[in-house]
């Protein structure tokens, strides 16, 4: 028998989001647990185990999953982490400062972005051609 479930992970700052969903009964089943900071996987994991004996499923159980993060976008914005480098390939120089993703008022045309690359990069860019 083919497996029904799809799980959906969001790894947050704070907390870790699950989703379970059952395809054959259209059942949604939600579940929060915290974020573990030093290992993100770990509480991911907890999460997974905690879901899966909520709904009497075993992992294995589960046709798909797919997981999501906000913790590197919050390094950045928060100027938080260890220094890091980015490569882009030709065209995605700017990726950063278009702040896709970032839930900032498009229509707010006074507002002041801020400077994720020098926050990030610690004050350079460097550009290569080829």
């Amino acid at each position: 028998m083919r497996s029904t479930y799809r799980v959906g992970v969001d790894i947050g700052g704070t907390f870790t989001d699950l989703a379970l969903a059952d395809d054959a009964t259209g059942a949604l089943r939600l579940h929060k647990v915290p974020t573990t900071p030093l290992d993100p996987a770990e509480g991911a994991l907890q999460g997974l185990e905690e879901l899966c004996r909520g709904a009497d499923i075993a992992p294995g159980d589960i046709a798909s999953l797919v997981q999501g993060t906000t913790l590197v976008a919050n390094a950045i914005i928060g100027r938080a982490g260890a220094r890091t480098g980015l490569l882009t390939t030709r065209g995605f120089r700017d990726i950063l400062e278009m702040g896709q993703g970032v839930g900032y008022d498009i229509y707010d045309r006074f507002l002041q972005y801020p400077d994720a690359t020098r926050a990030a990069a610690g004050g350079g860019s460097r550009s290569t051609s080829g």
